[in-house]
């Protein structure tokens, strides 16, 4: 247990100073100005975007599924997923996730999201099965891993991160750093 937390340490150091030092040297070279991506919400986005802050979430959910028919982009899924999460409404959700996994695949998130909902109807084993599944059937690049592992901590199932970073690092991916932490906040060490 000792030595874990050791190895967990000089890990998170050792990435922690070549991190930096890598950081340092990029800024240095771009020093260009920053521009926003993020999409210029509409007049009906940024009204259900209040309705949603003040806890009017039937609304919100309305004007939502109105922007989203328009336009099934992952920018809107989210707060429209939330809505309905928050209305308890999970056969919309589960049919919004089954939208969103339609026309965008390759998201493993909407996946995690799938598993999610299953747990907040009280659907724990089917939960981790959905989630168990894609953590044994995952491949795919470091990026992929820390999609799905990000995915995971979003909805607070860091064992399940823990066990996506491993399968990482048992293909040859370097995420002793992201595992470090997890040890860390988790108190595994």
């Amino acid at each position: 247990m000792r030595m874990q937390f050791y190895y967990c340490l000089f890990i998170l150091l050792t990435q922690t100073f070549s991190t930096f030092a890598q950081e340092v040297s990029e800024d240095s070279l771009f020093q260009q100005e920053q521009v926003d991506l993020t999409p210029t919400k509409s007049k009906d986005e940024l009204l259900a975007s209040q309705y949603k802050e003040q806890g009017a979430y039937e609304k919100a959910s309305l004007i939502y599924e109105d922007l989203y028919d328009k336009d099934p982009s992952p920018y809107l899924y989210k707060p429209l997923l939330e809505c309905y999460i928050e209305l308890k409404s999970f056969k919309k959700a589960e049919k919004l996730i089954k939208r969103a996994r339609n026309k965008f695949d390759k998201t493993i998130s909407y996946k995690v999201d799938e598993g999610y909902i299953k747990e907040l109807q009280g659907e724990k084993e089917q939960a981790d099965q959905i989630y168990q599944k894609l953590v044994d059937e995952f491949t795919g690049s470091q990026y992929t891993t820390l999609d799905l592992a990000n995915a995971f901590l979003i909805r607070k199932r860091t064992d399940f991160a823990i066990k996506t970073y491993e399968k990482g690092i048992l293909n040859g991916q370097n995420l002793n750093l992201y595992l470090a932490q997890l040890y860390i906040q988790d108190l595994q060490y």
